[in-house]
């Protein structure tokens, strides 16, 4: 539900929805579900313009996923923490990670991931002022993503370039 909220343009109401996920998946004792969650909240708050909130529940997201057993927890740290790196003016950081990310995806053949992975490559670039490659970029996100059958992902990066 908070990741609905959140592709709805509605980040307080998506942050509320992870933290209290990432609170009930803490007591499941379920930790890389737990990161994923606490990831999500991390995005929301950003989303929102409140980076100074997404610190804490980015952190504790960074320290399960490392110590957790699922890959998925990972990436999604890793996009979290590279739109943070953005945020906090490091966009050759950020972009950096991603294109690694993206990289790595492609080669083990994980569309979803390296479309979500160029898709939040190419915000960072139009905030970052690299505007032309941001938007040559979430156009070919779109037309990949609609190519597979990943609507969700192609109308993000459709709204992303307008």
């Amino acid at each position: 539900m908070a990741r609905v909220a959140l592709a709805e343009g509605k980040p307080a109401e998506a942050q509320a929805g992870a933290r209290r996920a990432a609170a009930e998946l803490q007591a499941q004792k379920l930790p890389d579900d737990q990161a994923a969650a606490l990831a999500l909240e991390a995005r929301a708050a950003l989303a929102a313009g409140r980076a100074a909130e997404a610190a804490a529940p980015l952190e504790r997201a960074r320290q399960l996923a490392a110590a957790g057993q699922q890959e998925g927890a990972r990436r999604e740290f890793l996009l979290v923490s590279s739109i943070a790196r953005a945020e906090r003016g490091d966009a050759a950081g950020a972009r950096k990670s991603l294109e690694i990310a993206i990289s790595r995806a492609h080669e083990k053949r994980l569309i979803a991931f390296e479309l979500e992975a160029g898709l939040t490559l190419g915000e960072v670039e139009m905030k970052g002022g690299a505007v032309a490659a941001g938007r040559a970029r979430l156009e070919a996100v779109e037309k990949t993503a609609a190519g597979h059958g990943y609507l969700r992902i192609a109308r993000r990066a459709r709204e992303a370039r307008a």
